[in-house]
Order: C-alpha cells, then structure tokens, then sequence
C-alpha cells in the first residue's frame, strides 16, 4: 500500500538485520504528504507494538542533489 499514497514520489528501503532495524527513505510531492504519511505511518507502527518510530522530515537541496546526479 505505500507506493499508493498520495504524494508519494518513491521510496528506498533499508535494513540493518544485525540491530534488528528497518527503514527507508521517501521523496514525497510536497510537505503536507510527507507530514500525513509520517503521522499515519507513526501510529500504524506503534499499534504494531513497535514502541520507538524515528522519523524526520527534510527539505532537497536540488542544486547540491543535482551534483551527486540525484533525480530531481
């Protein structure tokens, strides 16, 4: 169901298997989707029973993005 919400531009996932961690990184269309999704997501995970959600939100620097050939 995450690649179908709103906003959603894409998303890489991570693992850690040794520290028992998983995550991703998402691109999101704009700032209230990204803020939507960490909420519903946050809250998702904790009824899960996963006690501890580290989630931030950044802006792209698209000029130094650009340097490194990120697709922006």
């Amino acid at each position: 169901s995450i690649a179908s919400e709103p906003g959603l531009i894409w998303k890489i996932w991570t693992e850690n298997p040794q520290a028992n961690e998983a995550g991703g990184v998402y691109l999101f269309q704009d700032l209230d989707s990204a803020q939507a999704y960490l909420a519903m997501h946050t809250a998702r995970l904790k009824g899960f029973g996963i006690p501890q959600v580290n989630g931030k939100i950044f802006l792209v620097n698209e000029a130094l993005s650009r340097t490194d050939r990120a697709p922006v």
